[in-house]
């Protein structure tokens, strides 16, 4: 699962209290099975960006 809006300034323990609440929501089932029964991970992740060049700015003057 991936969430956009995430914020960065969650704990483990918000984290998992939340992700157990969702898990008991039951809403993600597959021929009766419950595809999320137990939260197992969670991590943040991050994307560096850097740039080599960028004519944009140029192309606007």
């Amino acid at each position: 699962m991936t969430i956009n809006y995430a914020s960065d300034s969650l704990d483990n323990v918000k984290v998992q209290e939340q992700m157990q609440q969702i898990a008991a929501l039951n809403m993600f089932q597959k021929d009766g099975i419950n595809l999320y029964a137990t939260p197992v991970a969670a991590q943040y992740r991050s994307t560096t960006i850097d740039p080599l060049f960028d004519n944009r700015e140029s192309a606007k003057k």
